[in-house]
Protein backbone atom coordinates (compact mmCIF):
# COMPACT_ATOMS: atom_id res chain seq x y z
CA UNK A 1 0.00 0.00 0.00
CA UNK A 2 2.77 2.44 0.83
CA UNK A 3 5.44 1.58 -1.72
CA UNK A 4 5.32 5.07 -3.23
CA UNK A 5 5.76 7.01 0.03
CA UNK A 6 9.16 8.44 0.90
CA UNK A 7 10.67 8.94 4.36
CA UNK A 8 9.40 12.54 4.71
CA UNK A 9 5.85 11.49 3.87
CA UNK A 10 6.01 8.64 6.37
CA UNK A 11 7.34 11.07 9.00
CA UNK A 12 4.31 13.31 8.38
CA UNK A 13 1.99 10.38 9.04
CA UNK A 14 3.88 9.42 12.18
CA UNK A 15 3.59 13.02 13.41
CA UNK A 16 -0.19 12.89 12.98
CA UNK A 17 -0.38 9.69 15.03
CA UNK A 18 1.68 11.23 17.83
CA UNK A 19 -0.65 14.24 18.26
CA UNK A 20 -3.13 14.11 21.14
CA UNK A 21 -6.22 14.04 18.92
CA UNK A 22 -9.52 12.29 19.33
CA UNK A 23 -9.82 9.15 17.21
CA UNK A 24 -12.12 10.68 14.58
CA UNK A 25 -9.86 13.71 13.98
CA UNK A 26 -6.82 11.47 13.75
CA UNK A 27 -8.49 9.19 11.22
CA UNK A 28 -9.59 12.13 9.10
CA UNK A 29 -6.12 13.68 9.12
CA UNK A 30 -4.38 10.42 8.19
CA UNK A 31 -6.98 9.65 5.54
CA UNK A 32 -6.57 13.11 3.99
CA UNK A 33 -2.76 12.91 4.13
CA UNK A 34 -2.63 9.48 2.48
CA UNK A 35 -5.04 10.54 -0.26
CA UNK A 36 -3.03 13.71 -0.82
CA UNK A 37 0.06 11.52 -1.21
CA UNK A 38 -1.71 9.62 -3.99
CA UNK A 39 -3.07 6.58 -2.19
CA UNK A 40 -6.39 5.25 -3.43
CA UNK A 41 -9.21 6.09 -0.95
CA UNK A 42 -10.32 2.44 -0.86
CA UNK A 43 -6.77 1.34 0.01
CA UNK A 44 -6.72 3.86 2.85
CA UNK A 45 -10.02 2.55 4.19
CA UNK A 46 -8.80 -1.04 3.87
CA UNK A 47 -5.71 -0.15 5.91
CA UNK A 48 -7.86 1.41 8.66
CA UNK A 49 -10.14 -1.64 8.68
CA UNK A 50 -7.16 -3.98 8.89
CA UNK A 51 -5.65 -1.96 11.76
CA UNK A 52 -8.96 -2.17 13.61
CA UNK A 53 -9.15 -5.94 13.12
CA UNK A 54 -5.55 -6.34 14.28
CA UNK A 55 -6.35 -4.27 17.37
CA UNK A 56 -9.33 -6.47 18.22
CA UNK A 57 -7.13 -9.55 17.83
CA UNK A 58 -4.38 -8.12 20.06
CA UNK A 59 -6.83 -6.98 22.74
CA UNK A 60 -7.77 -10.64 23.30
CA UNK A 61 -4.29 -11.17 24.75
CA UNK A 62 -4.31 -10.59 28.54
CA UNK A 63 -2.32 -7.49 29.58
CA UNK A 64 -1.12 -6.92 26.02
CA UNK A 65 -0.55 -3.21 26.62
CA UNK A 66 1.74 -3.99 29.56
CA UNK A 67 3.56 -6.74 27.68
CA UNK A 68 4.26 -4.42 24.75
CA UNK A 69 5.04 -1.41 27.01
CA UNK A 70 2.35 0.63 25.29
CA UNK A 71 0.85 2.11 28.49
CA UNK A 72 3.85 4.44 28.79
CA UNK A 73 3.53 5.49 25.16
CA UNK A 74 1.71 8.31 23.40
CA UNK A 75 0.36 5.80 20.87
CA UNK A 76 -2.53 3.40 21.38
CA UNK A 77 -2.46 -0.23 20.24
CA UNK A 78 -4.47 0.78 17.18
CA UNK A 79 -1.92 3.52 16.44
CA UNK A 80 0.85 0.91 16.64
CA UNK A 81 -1.13 -1.30 14.22
CA UNK A 82 -1.34 1.62 11.78
CA UNK A 83 2.38 2.28 12.21
CA UNK A 84 3.05 -1.41 11.56
CA UNK A 85 0.98 -1.38 8.36
CA UNK A 86 2.72 1.80 7.20
CA UNK A 87 6.12 0.24 7.82
CA UNK A 88 7.00 2.75 10.55
CA UNK A 89 8.68 1.97 13.88
CA UNK A 90 6.23 0.45 16.37
CA UNK A 91 6.18 -1.71 19.48
CA UNK A 92 4.26 -4.67 18.08
CA UNK A 93 7.24 -6.73 16.96
CA UNK A 94 6.27 -10.35 16.25
CA UNK A 95 2.81 -9.70 17.71
CA UNK A 96 2.08 -7.46 14.72
CA UNK A 97 3.04 -10.25 12.36
CA UNK A 98 0.84 -12.74 14.22
CA UNK A 99 -2.11 -10.34 14.33
CA UNK A 100 -1.86 -9.48 10.63
CA UNK A 101 -1.50 -13.06 9.46
CA UNK A 102 -4.25 -14.28 11.76
CA UNK A 103 -6.61 -11.68 10.28
CA UNK A 104 -5.57 -12.47 6.70
CA UNK A 105 -5.91 -16.22 7.22
CA UNK A 106 -9.33 -15.92 8.85
CA UNK A 107 -10.47 -13.61 6.05
CA UNK A 108 -9.36 -16.18 3.49
CA UNK A 109 -11.32 -18.89 5.27
CA UNK A 110 -14.45 -16.76 5.19
CA UNK A 111 -14.12 -16.32 1.43
CA UNK A 112 -13.71 -20.08 0.96
CA UNK A 113 -16.82 -20.73 3.09
CA UNK A 114 -18.85 -18.32 0.98
CA UNK A 115 -17.64 -19.91 -2.26
CA UNK A 116 -18.41 -23.43 -1.04
CA UNK A 117 -21.84 -22.38 0.25
CA UNK A 118 -22.83 -20.90 -3.11
CA UNK A 119 -22.56 -24.23 -5.01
Amino acid sequence: MIDTLDADELDQLEAILSKPLDEESELQMIHAELEELGMDPQDVQDMFDLAEMMTKFLMKIPDVEDKLNINEDEYSIEDHCKLYLLGLPNKLGPMGFLALHSILESAGEAVIDVEIGSF
